[in-house]
């Protein structure tokens, strides 16, 4: 638990510093073209200081939630190498991060209507959902057809569930190249985290095995 907590707040600190300089500039531009284009509008509620501050905190709870919920399962499973630690944390932010964002990624401040929040909000979940019980369900079926043949149908539910799962019925009526700079940064946020996350939480695994 140590050890995936102290990864959580690393992976968290490395996603926030790339996002506060790389992504924050973006979503300044973002709302300042969303701001000429509708002129005499009220004012954000929350300044933009407060926003990027929040940052770090969203992304630390965010690391140190799923470390807790990564290392319970590490310590159910009764994991005792730094690789399977590294799969287990890999399979995780795949099923919970990466496979939902290529699904619906993500927008900037602005875009989407109020009214279909709900909708969108489901929609995400059951894609991470199935994303996660998928993973969980190859790592079983995994002892009794072999990794190829668990990982071939992890594939294929995946597959169906991308062209299953209706698509974001919001219109996104901003610069393309504006939208597609800020989604990439948005994945890069979250290869970043899970990356450190899951190399500081092996090696961290593995130095306090060896030490303790």
């Amino acid at each position: 638990m140590l050890a995936a907590l102290v990864a959580g707040v690393v992976g968290a600190l490395a996603a926030g510093l790339f996002h506060f300089f790389a992504s924050e500039p973006v979503v300044d531009l973002a709302i300042a073209l969303e701001s000429a284009g509708h002129p005499g509008e009220a004012h954000e509620v929350v300044s933009r200081e407060v926003q990027k501050g929040g940052l770090f905190v969203a992304l630390l709870l965010y690391g140190l939630i799923w470390a807790a919920l990564i290392a319970s399962a590490v310590h159910l499973l009764r994991f005792g190498r730094a690789r399977q630690v590294a799969v287990m944390a890999v399979a995780v932010g795949w099923a919970t991060a990466i496979f939902p964002f290529l699904k619906y990624p993500a927008n900037p401040p602005g875009v989407g209507d109020p009214e279909s929040l709900l909708f969108r909000q489901a929609t995400y979940l059951v894609c991470l959902g199935l994303a996660l019980v998928g993973a969980a369900g190859a790592y079983a079926l995994a002892r009794r057809i072999g990794a190829v043949g668990s990982v071939g149908a992890y594939g294929a539910l995946l597959v169906v569930a991308f062209l299953a799962l209706p698509a974001n019925p919001d219109h996104v009526g901003m610069d393309p190249g504006l939208l597609l700079t800020f989604r990439l940064l948005s994945l890069g946020g979250l290869l970043i985290f899970w990356s450190v996350f899951t190399v500081a939480f092996a090696w961290l695994f593995n130095r306090l095995k060896v030490g303790g």
